[in-house]
């Protein structure tokens, strides 16, 4: 499971998961396939606020540009149950402070690059500091 080891799994109380994607999520251990969760049939998300940009004017095409900034609204996501887990996507599971939101992590990818499922399920603790590069003159607050 790439650099990350296995913890007993014998001792560890079964969870019940609840794919929360629009894509059944498949876990490999090596090139096979260990565990699938399909899509329970709710999706859940943040919810996204669009507008319209300036097109972008390159040497193919002008090309349309939407300026995206995600609302402090979450759809389709269930409370907290004892003994289950929810996969979600990544950018959900950044945003919302919870320890029963996983994600797909370590992504497998077909010969023609595409995600066909992972390695882990992963899941945040705490918050993320964001710092620049050096260099760079913009800085996270």
């Amino acid at each position: 499971m790439s650099d990350l080891t296995m913890a007993d799994a014998s001792s560890a109380p079964t969870s019940a998961v609840v794919n929360l994607t629009q894509h059944a999520i498949e876990v490999f251990a090596g090139d096979r396939v260990i565990a699938t969760f399909p899509p329970s049939g709710t999706f859940a998300r943040l919810r996204e606020r669009v507008d319209a940009e300036p097109p972008l004017t390159t040497g193919r095409a002008v090309v349309p540009v939407a300026s995206v900034a995600y609302e402090p609204v979450v759809d389709g996501l269930p409370a907290p149950a004892d003994g289950t887990v929810l996969v979600v996507s990544r950018v959900l599971a950044a945003a919302v402070e919870r320890d029963d939101l996983y994600f797909p992590h370590d992504e497998v990818r077909d010969p023609d690059g595409r995600i066909i499922g992972c390695r882990a399920l992963g899941r945040f603790r705490g918050s993320a500091t964001v710092s620049s590069a050096p260099g760079d003159e913009r800085h996270a607050e």
